[in-house]
């Protein structure tokens, strides 16, 4: 699932804005969320009055963006993404039961097992090998087939698929 413009890495911020015509609801909606965004640890003092309708021009998207550099090849890597879901079935299988992950927390890396894909992350600031092997199938930064496994670069995923299967 997406949201507003994630699919391009957009600047626009999101703030929680309303537009309640009831002076009643407004007047205890904003305050109330604001409250819970509090709770869970975000800066009460940078929040917008939600019906001030600042806040909703403030989300408006810029549309120019998704064809700017970085945001460009941020929606390219989802348009991939897309694609391949699209091609392969079992990466849209619903089942979770079919679903198995493997991860080292102290390496910082994470497998996701669906069938014959793996998906596989490298969450260190270092390259680092993963146990998997098989044909990369897309990549968000290097990721090289070496002895040891999946050479994957820092902060970097990839997805495999498994080969002679």
């Amino acid at each position: 699932m997406l949201w507003m413009g994630e699919e391009w890495a957009a600047s626009t911020p999101w703030p929680f804005f309303t537009s309640h015509p009831e002076p009643e609801l407004a007047a205890i909606t904003g305050p109330g969320r604001i409250e819970e965004f509090r709770r869970h640890g975000w800066d009460a003092s940078k929040m917008v009055d939600p019906q001030d309708p600042a806040a909703y021009r403030s989300a408006i998207l810029n549309w120019d963006e998704a064809g700017a550099p970085g945001h460009r090849d941020v929606l390219d890597l989802y348009r991939r993404l897309i694609a391949l879901r699209a091609a392969e079935p079992e990466l849209r299988d619903p089942r979770l039961d079919r679903v198995r992950v493997d991860y080292d927390e102290d390496a910082r890396w994470l497998i996701v097992h669906r069938d014959r894909f793996r998906v596989v992350a490298n969450l260190g600031d270092q390259p680092r090998p993963v146990p998997v092997t098989g044909e990369v199938v897309l990549a968000t930064g290097p990721a090289e087939v070496a002895p040891s496994g999946l050479l994957l670069g820092a902060e970097s995923a990839a997805i495999v698929a498994l080969t002679g299967s």
